[in-house]
């Protein structure tokens, strides 16, 4: 039979980050036979089942993949079955939140695009927001002012954040916030304001992400070899889950993302989707390749153990590419270029959709990366021999064979000859010995 409990691994914003969810489930007989899982809505409607897994150890594990499964709370529930099908069901349940909605932004000040009078050198700046379903983290609530952070001297608490920007000039000016909830969702949000007149030839960039498009940058990839380049920043608090999307047409890097360590501000992420391969590799990558990339997360130096760890990077492939090419889609792998040579990372599917696969790698760091189907190792055969000779030299039976060479060949053909016949020549020798 079924303990009276059931046990739960933590459920925290990485487990749902990664949106699978372990319960474990003790048993107190050694003859439970299966046990079930199931996922219930919060009217008690079967959502979803699974199978759990005999770990051997008294315990069985089932994994739930919620990657569908609507933002809500659910319960978590398991029946047993023992050798003679008797039932039991356990007592208690666990309480599963998902929420895989970022935050909201309310309201805020002053409005995009507002221009102040010249001679304006104070505006106060303000940003309203909330999330329904894990309520906002507030210590991730962070504030850049003209690319300078001041949240340290920002007014923040877990619905607003205010700060009285001072000593600006004439000209264009941009606030930002960063926030996140509780379960790891998070959200960026740029008003941008003018002081003094505005010339009639700008225009103010519209709130969101920072995404821009081919350049060669400050990261040192030439030029004239970047297709596209897409750029996010994310304001980086310790103990929070960072996740980067990407969506721009042409880029097959659908995610960034790691657990920060420490406070370090605004992080940018830099994807650079390359027409060959990275001009900081010496070698090119190997097995069909898909698209190649530089993958850049913060200055150098932020990437480090004591800074970041579980890094881990989303990508997506066609069907149409993967059917063209006659690949299947678990062979297809990250690869990353460090130390002067490519290496496959570990990669999965999790998920498709009509267009695409998509795929998750765990990486060591950020560098050249390339998307491409794992290099299969040609074994020399005696039918590859054959296939591979001219179709004017095929071998047949009662005809001589007739070897085409030129005069720079001859001589290598007739030491093959010659030192074929000396073979022939120690064998009859040897055969002659033993005959004596």
């Amino acid at each position: 039979m079924l303990s009276e409990k059931i046990s739960k691994q933590e459920i925290s914003k990485r487990t749902l980050f990664s949106r699978y969810i372990y319960p474990t489930i003790s048993g107190s007989d050694e003859d439970v036979k299966d046990v079930s899982i199931n996922l219930l809505s919060d009217s008690g409607s079967q959502v979803k089942t699974i199978n759990a897994d005999n770990e051997g150890d008294g315990t069985w594990v089932g994994e739930f993949d919620l990657s569908s499964v609507p933002d809500g709370n659910y319960n978590v529930t398991a029946v047993a079955t023992d050798t003679a099908k008797n039932v039991k069901d356990a007592s208690s349940a666990i309480t599963v939140n998902v929420d895989k909605t970022a935050p909201v932004i309310e309201n805020y000040s002053p409005a995009d695009g507002k221009v102040f009078a010249e001679g304006t050198t104070a505006v106060d700046i303000s940003f309203d927001y909330s999330d329904a379903r894990t309520g906002i983290n507030e210590s991730s609530v962070g504030m850049i002012v003209d690319n300078i952070d001041v949240t340290n001297n920002a007014t923040i608490n877990a619905s607003s954040a205010s700060y009285n920007g001072t000593g600006l000039a004439v000209g264009s000016h941009a606030a930002s916030i960063f926030i996140a909830d509780n379960t790891g969702n998070n959200k960026k949000f740029t008003t941008n304001f003018w002081i003094g007149p505005k010339p009639s030839a700008t225009t103010s960039s519209s709130s969101g992400s920072s995404s821009g498009g081919g350049g060669g940058g400050s990261t040192g990839e030439k030029y004239e070899n970047i297709r596209v380049k897409e750029v996010e920043s994310i304001y980086v608090t310790k103990d929070s889950r960072i996740n980067y999307e990407f969506n721009k047409d042409g880029n097959a890097i659908t995610s960034v993302h790691f657990d920060a360590l420490r406070n370090a501000g605004t992080i940018s992420t830099i994807i650079e989707v390359l027409k060959d391969r990275s001009t900081f590799a010496k070698t090119d990558v190997p097995g069909n390749v898909y698209q190649q990339m530089n993958i850049w997360v913060g200055k150098s130096g932020f990437v480090d153990p004591e800074n970041v760890e579980n890094l881990g990077i989303g990508f997506m492939v066609e069907k149409t590419w993967l059917e063209e090419n006659n690949i299947e889609s678990d062979t297809v792998k990250l690869y990353r270029y460090s130390n002067e040579s490519w290496t496959a990372l570990d990669t999965e599917v999790t998920e498709e959709d009509d267009e695409y696969v998509y795929f998750e790698s765990q990486t060591p760091a950020f560098s050249p990366f390339a998307i491409s189907s794992e290099a299969e190792s040609e074994e020399l055969t005696d039918e590859a021999i054959l296939q591979s000779v001219d179709d004017e030299s095929v071998i047949s039976d009662g005809e001589p064979i007739e070897v085409k060479t030129t005069s720079s060949e001859s001589s290598t053909f007739v030491f093959v000859i010659l030192g074929g016949l000396s073979v022939v020549l120690i064998g009859a020798y040897l055969i002659y010995r033993k005959g004596k």
